[in-house]
């Protein structure tokens, strides 16, 4: 009846009424309580408690509340195994909440205080685990019933905690008898106000059960309790500056050396997280309880981790509050001076976490404080300001160019220097390597390129120059010098990943030079160009090899990070080869793939001639004989396309000079081979089925010699040998069909052999007779394309 009464906009004297009940409960005996002492009560009066807005209202529903569970203190009770260990739980976590969420009031500190008391107390004395393992999986009562707490524990360590409603719809299953029907669907409105704070008020209870419950050490974690809460938030900010109080509570248990709390590290960690949040920081009232709090910890006199703890979430908080910026930087300027370096680590790292989201404004002063730390004598200062200027040139506040020079003069070394450079400690060559794969084309300035007539092309600045070529310096100096696999893998790591950054252009290739260079002259070598495209093949070609050996190595055992190390490099080196094979293919590829050749009246004889392939190029090649020779004397699947692909070569011993039942037998042996040998590679498929389809024109272009009258004889014998094939070669023998049939020409009289081929492919994928379906969609295709010649009725039915 109580939060009817105060939801009624008739002005009761609730107060008055609140009273009454108090003195009521306070005259009752120890047995007539006893009814009174459950889970239940607690929430229905803790979330009155919460809707309450008067402090002398509040005052004494929080008494009414002491003087029911007051019953069950070591004072009042001679042992406390008399009552069920779930309504233990959600009853000192319930007083511990409601006394942290009115804490901050003035009037009622002296009653939030004896409610924490009670509730800690209360959850210290707790014999047995509310989610002890030994209990069923159930997690039933001992009476039968489901209880609350354990209903939502359970649901909380499945991370069923996505939609706050469905907590309200277990509150209901567990408080209302079997019988009863909820009011109204949850899931079909928004919680109302009292909904709300039942949903508050549960999270914190258990938020505080599990770090002051020393019966909890196994069961729900902090983190789980807090992905429920930030749940609630995320629907109803407005609930975040209640909740700040517990979590502040939940921090200074973890700080104190007398709690006896266990695992301080993991829930101080996870705590300081939730409170960077957005789901806290998002509310100004939230943020601005917050900031006191942690402010007041990243002073001097705050032991080193905790205020390096709460340091490193300042840009976390800056992202979920921008407002918050100026007060985090001058933390951070204060922090980065400091006599502890782990202090300063911290800063310079927090930093460039700023930096690295872009959060940073007026960044004048910023630099100055970055600078300083290059000199710094812990070497993972001067990493994470080398880590903050990184990001400072990507997010374009700082000119590449610059820092390169300035960079240069603050560690007092020449980048052109590799040995020298390779001796800096790893942690700073590290953070030098990140930065040096961040620069970019520099533009011509408009006046010099109206003087000098010349086209707005970017041109690779010499600070962009040094920085490639140091990389790749880097990159030979570890080929030769042996140092722990683990520290050359997270080297290597950043060499990889900086040269990926960068474009053909700004590695130092050129195209008009690669394309003058066949491959095989040695005199070209020397040239620098193509120094470095070779050098760039081999630095890809290594990473691979580096990279497998990482992962087979014995190490990997010894080191957690080790493979996610290897997969970087394996990342960062097939970006490498995609960027060297690009740039082949704008060197190479209009000329080798896409047919550009004499006939086109559009090309010069100047392109004309580079098109074609040298003969020095070509005299490296095998002839057709070779390919056959190596087929018959080692058959396998790769000399079996080789020689299928030979077949049409020109020549005295041209294969179409060959009988054509000479040819089908030799294309029968190589489809054998292929069997034999299946590819599982797609690429190399591909290239198998274009081989088949091409040792079919191969054997059309014979038939065509033969004379007009014995042509379609000769065609119907072929069809008939290839359909033979199906029983041993399978849906290879379709594929040879549908490209014959796509080879020969329109002669009305071979229709009818076109239309028998149609029907055995039909007829074959009818009857699952296809291994794979992309073979029959390849040979319907084939057939379809055929058909479409003539523009014949039948092509429409076939497609559909």
């Amino acid at each position: 009846l109580l939060p009817s009464l105060s939801s009624f906009r008739i002005d009761f004297d609730l107060a008055g009424i609140y009273s009454s009940l108090l003195s009521c409960i306070t005259s009752l005996k120890r047995h007539e309580k006893l009814m009174m002492v459950n889970g239940t009560v607690a929430i229905r009066l803790g979330t009155l408690a919460l809707n309450l807005q008067d402090n002398t209202e509040i005052v004494l529903v929080c008494g009414v509340m002491l003087s029911i569970f007051g019953l069950i203190d070591t004072t009042l009770c001679d042992t406390i195994e008399d009552f069920e260990a779930e309504d233990l739980f959600m009853i000192g976590g319930i007083l511990c909440s409601l006394g942290c969420v009115f804490s901050p009031r003035p009037m009622c500190a002296e009653t939030s205080s004896r409610m924490k008391l009670l509730g800690a107390s209360l959850l210290r004395r707790i014999g047995m685990s509310p989610h002890d393992e030994e209990r069923n999986d159930d997690f039933f009562s001992h009476g039968g019933k489901p209880h609350l707490l354990n209903m939502i524990a359970a649901s909380l360590r499945k991370n069923d905690f996505s939609r706050v409603e469905g907590f309200a719809g277990i509150i209901l299953s567990s408080i209302c008898n079997e019988q009863s029907v909820p009011m109204f669907d949850w899931e079909r409105r928004e919680l109302s106000l009292a909904d709300q704070s039942t949903g508050l008020l549960l999270g914190l209870s258990l938020l505080h059960g599990c770090v002051t419950s020393k019966s909890n050490t196994n069961a729900l974690q902090p983190r789980q309790v807090y992905s429920f809460i930030g749940s609630l938030l995320n629907l109803y900010p407005r609930m975040a500056s209640r909740t700040v109080p517990s979590i502040i509570h939940v921090l200074r248990t973890c700080m104190d050396p007398s709690a006896g709390y266990d695992c301080i590290e993991s829930t101080l960690l996870v705590s300081l997280e939730f409170l960077a949040s957005e789901s806290i920081i998002s509310d100004p009232h939230g943020a601005h309880l917050v900031w006191k709090y942690v402010s007041s910890l990243t002073n001097d006199g705050v032991p080193t981790a905790v205020r390096s703890s709460v340091i490193r979430i300042l840009a976390k908080m800056c992202g979920s509050n921008k407002k918050l910026f100026r007060r985090i930087r001058d933390v951070i300027g204060r922090s980065m001076v400091s006599r502890d370096p782990f202090i300063r680590i911290a800063a310079t790292a927090t930093l460039a976490d700023l930096a690295k989201f872009d959060l940073l404004r007026d960044v004048e002063e910023i630099i100055g404080w970055v600078q300083s730390r290059l000199q710094d004598e812990e070497p993972a200062v001067a990493h994470f300001a080398l880590v903050a200027l990184k990001y400072l040139v990507v997010n374009e506040e700082l000119e590449f160019d610059l820092v390169i020079r300035v960079l240069e003069k603050r560690l007092g070394v020449d980048l052109c220097d590799t040995p020298t450079i390779m001796k800096l400690d790893s942690l700073i060559l590290e953070g030098l390597l990140m930065l040096l794969g961040t620069g970019r084309l520099e533009e011509i300035d408009g006046e010099s390129e109206s003087e000098e007539g010349t086209d707005n092309v970017p041109i690779v600045s010499p600070e962009l120059s040094k920085a490639v070529s140091l990389l790749l310096d880097c990159h030979h100096y570890l080929q030769n010098v042996d140092k722990d696999i683990y520290s050359n893998a997270v080297i290597r790591r950043r060499i990889y990943a900086s040269l990926t950054e960068y474009t053909p252009q700004i590695l130092g290739l050129d195209p008009d030079i690669m394309r003058d260079w066949d491959g095989l002259n040695d005199s070209k070598d020397t040239l620098p160009e193509i120094t470095r495209f070779l050098a760039l093949k081999s630095i890809s070609v290594h990473g691979l090899d580096f990279a497998a050996q990482l992962l087979k190595s014995h190490d990997v055992g010894t080191c957690s990070n080790t493979k996610d190390v290897a997969k970087d490099i394996l990342h960062s080196v097939s970006k490498l080869f995609r960027t060297l094979l690009l740039f082949e293919d704008e060197v190479h590829g209009s000329f080798l793939f896409r047919g550009l050749s004499i006939r086109n009246p559009k090309v010069g004889p100047s392109l004309t001639n580079e098109g074609r392939v040298s003969k020095a190029g070509i005299s490296q090649l095998p002839d057709a004989v070779d390919v056959k020779n190596m087929f018959e004397e080692d058959p396998r699947s790769a000399s079996a396309i080789a020689f299928l692909y030979a077949m049409g070569s020109t020549g005295s011993n041209s294969s179409t000079s060959q009988p054509t039942s000479e040819l089908v037998l030799q294309i029968s042996e190589c489809f054998y081979d292929l069997l034999n040998e299946p590819l599982v590679d797609p690429a190399f498929q591909a290239v198998q089925t274009c081989s088949m389809m091409y040792s079919m024109d191969v054997v059309w272009a014979s038939m065509e010699q033969a004379e007009e009258s014995t042509k379609h004889t000769l065609f119907n014998q072929v069809v008939s040998d290839v359909e033979g094939w199906a029983s041993n070669s399978g849906e290879y023998a379709y594929v040879a069909l549908a490209a014959l049939a796509l080879a020969v020409d329109d002669d009305p009289q071979l229709w009818s052999f076109i239309t028998k081929i149609q029907n055995t492919i039909l007829g074959g994928s009818d009857n699952y007779l296809f291994a794979s379906e992309d073979a029959m969609v390849l040979c319907v295709g084939m057939v379809a394309a055929k058909l479409s010649r003539t523009a014949d009725a039948r092509v429409s039915d076939l497609i559909d």
